[in-house]
């Protein structure tokens, strides 16, 4: 039982910190941006030379993006991570087991589940 709630701890510890570090609207960002450099790019209108210098600016600002996804994601991992390892250290729990639950079909489905649907309650409440 404490490998499950380690787990559980685990999953919420990183998507908690995904969302407090803004992950997803980073991700979106990138998204958009991404959209933006390509209709600059199909345009026929533009020259060349336009165009270079557009997707030179795109290009930085997703440069910038990926090292913030980076950066926030890796701290997302990282921090609920350290959070077990230390529990594990105290003799709380083990390391080995939680990795073990967290990567098992069930939990996966589990969680995958309950996301999809948390995911639904919030866009039915937006509406």
């Amino acid at each position: 039982m404490n490998a499950v709630a380690g787990a559980v701890l685990l999953v919420a510890g990183c998507l908690a910190l995904m969302r407090a570090f803004g992950v997803v609207a980073c991700a979106q960002d990138a998204l958009t941006c991404s959209r933006s450099a390509y209709r600059v790019l199909s345009d026929p209108s533009l020259s060349d030379e336009v165009k270079e210098r557009v997707l030179r600016g795109y290009a930085k600002l997703l440069l910038g993006l990926f090292a913030t996804l980076a950066t926030a994601g890796f701290g997302a991992l990282v921090l609920p991570l350290s959070v077990v390892w230390a529990l594990d250290r105290l003799g709380l729990l083990r390391l080995s087991e939680v990795l073990d639950v967290a990567a098992s079909w069930w939990f996966v489905l589990a969680v995958s589940g309950a996301a999809l649907a948390a995911l639904a309650i919030q866009r039915k409440g937006a509406s």
